[in-house]
C-alpha cells in the first residue's frame, strides 16, 4: 500500500476515533424506552422523540437554554434521536445517476452524502437537489462530498465548472494563478451545495518512482515531488 494512502487511512481512523469521542460526551443519555425510536421528520418533534438535553450547570453571568447561548452542537443533538445521532457519524455514497436515492438517507439523518460516479449536470441543477436535502433532514445540514481534484479525477464537468488541470499541474502553477483556480472552483461546488471536496491535500511523490506510485504519482495527483 502507497505510503499516502496508508497515511490517508490512519488519518481517516484517527478523525473517526476523535469524532466519536466529542460526540460520545456530547450526547445525553436517554431513556431506554427510547432507544431505537426515531424522530418524525415532517413536522416538530412527537412524543416518541428522546427528551431534550439538559442544560449546562450555570456559570456567573450566564443563562441556560437553546436560545440563550446552549452550545449549536449540543442543541442540534438534542433534537435527534439515538439512532439519528449515529447515523450523523456516516458520510453515505450516492450514485449521480440517481440523486434521488439520497432523500430517504438524508431523511434518516446521515451526517453526509458523497456524489459517486461522474455528471455533466449543471452546477444549479445540482444545487435543486442538494437544497431538497437540506430540507428533509432531521438534524443540520448534511455534508455533500465529491471528488473534484482535476485531470483524470473530476466528478463533476457540466456547465458552471471549469474543467481541471491535475494536481501535478496545479502544483507548478505561480501562487496567484493557483489561487483564481481555488477561487473558481470553490465558488463552482459552493453553487452546486457542494461541501466538502475529497481532493489531495499533501500529496507528493518523489521524482522517479512516479510510474510505480499508484494511484497518485501515476495518475498525476501529486503536487509534486519535494
Amino acid at each position: 500500500m502507497p505510503r499516502s494512502v496508508r497515511s490517508s487511512t490512519a488519518l481517516c481512523a484517527l478523525c473517526a476515533v476523535l469524532l466519536a469521542a466529542c460526540t460520545a460526551s456530547a450526547i445525553p443519555r436517554s431513556s431506554p424506552s427510547s432507544t431505537g425510536r426515531t424522530r418524525d421528520t415532517t413536522g416538530p418533534p412527537s412524543a416518541s422523540s428522546s427528551p431534550p438535553t439538559s442544560a449546562p450547570p450555570s456559570t456567573p453571568g450566564s443563562r441556560n437554554g437553546p436560545e440563550d447561548g446552549l452550545p449549536v452542537v449540543d442543541a442540534a443533538l438534542a433534537r435527534l434521536g439515538p439512532r439519528q445521532r449515529v447515523a450523523q457519524l456516516f458520510v453515505v455514497g450516492v450514485p449521480l445517476s440517481n440523486l434521488a436515492a439520497g432523500d430517504a438517507l438524508v431523511g434518516q439523518g446521515v451526517g453526509g452524502v458523497f456524489l459517486a460516479g461522474r455528471s455533466a449536470a449543471a452546477a444549479t441543477d445540482l444545487a435543486t437537489t442538494t437544497g431538497r436535502w437540506a430540507s428533509l433532514t432531521p438534524g443540520p445540514r448534511p455534508w455533500v462530498a465529491t471528488d473534484q481534484e482535476g485531470g483524470l479525477v473530476q466528478t463533476l464537468s457540466g456547465p458552471g465548472f471549469d474543467r481541471l488541470p491535475s494536481a501535478l499541474d496545479q502544483g507548478r502553477l505561480p501562487p496567484d494563478q493557483l489561487a483564481a483556480l481555488a477561487d473558481r472552483m470553490g465558488a463552482s461546488l459552493h453553487t452546486a451545495g457542494v461541501t466538502l471536496d475529497l481532493a489531495p491535500v499533501a500529496d507528493v511523490v518523489p521524482a522517479g518512482t512516479e510510474a510505480g506510485n499508484a494511484p497518485i504519482g501515476a495518475n498525476d495527483r501529486q503536487y509534486g515531488s519535494t
